[in-house]
């Protein structure tokens, strides 16, 4: 399987789709992301200071504004045993014909060594 971890979420924030190394960085089984939504109370994301993001901060907030791509954007994940993994989010909003949002397709890369 493929060592990144890859999440594809639709234009409501619900996850539709995650790979397994998403399950691995998560810490949870695939069946347990699948449908979650990005604010789930299974995980938390943390800015450099280990503080909760602000909602506008989560990486799909700021693609579903921006409707850019966002490019290694530094967060630190929280996750359900509690551990904190720094990583680096990139992200692509996909637009349907009438250049609304679909779905956004992320890969989260885990940065070895900070925390």
């Amino acid at each position: 399987h493929s060592p990144v971890a890859k999440v594809m979420l639709d234009a409501e924030g619900n996850i539709m789709y995650a790979n397994k190394a998403a399950a691995d960085t998560l810490g949870l089984e695939v069946s347990e992301i699948v449908r979650q939504h990005y604010d789930s109370s299974q995980w938390t994301m943390l800015n450099h200071e280990g503080e909760k993001l602000n909602d506008k901060d989560i990486p799909f907030n700021v693609i579903k504004n921006m409707m850019e791509p966002l490019v290694n954007y530094p967060v630190k994940l929280k996750k359900p045993d509690d551990r904190i993994v720094p990583m680096l989010v990139n992200g692509v909003p996909v637009k349907d014909e009438g250049g609304r949002l679909e779905y956004i397709v992320f890969s989260l890369v885990e940065i070895p060594g900070e925390n």
